[in-house]
């Protein structure tokens, strides 16, 4: 997955269209539109900028973050829900695979967020 679809995966996560994301950053309203068109790749600047809108890492949207070694794949998820799967559309498991990462993303969040407040509490009792 290159970083434009993940910001896709993103966007559709979110529930925002491509226009508020250039507008809510002050990007032109036809960048994205280049950059789905593979006519121009996003800035490092503007990954940074995507990433803190969407809370995510830099490294993440590039597909380079530790502990993101493996995609969930739709037969991830057809063994996860066993035979719930039978008669689902591949639209419907598409948008199940797409919660799937969302969910995995924000996991990962959490416990970020709580292993630095645990670190925080250590350091402050010293």
């Amino acid at each position: 997955m290159d970083v434009v679809e993940k910001i896709d995966l993103l966007l559709k996560d979110r529930g925002i269209s491509a226009a508020k994301l250039c507008r809510e950053l002050g990007f032109s309203s036809g960048l994205y539109s280049q950059w789905r068109k593979r006519s121009q790749n996003p800035s490092a600047d503007k990954l940074k900028k995507i990433a803190a809108y969407f809370g995510v890492s830099v490294d993440y949207l590039m597909g380079t973050e530790p502990g993101s070694e493996r995609e969930i794949s739709p037969e991830d998820i057809r063994i996860a829900l066993y035979h719930e799967t039978e008669g689902m559309s591949d639209e419907t498991l598409d948008r199940v695979l797409q919660f799937a990462r969302f969910a995995r993303i924000e996991e990962k969040k959490r416990k970020d967020k709580l292993a630095r407040r645990e670190a925080e509490a250590e350091a402050s009792e010293e």
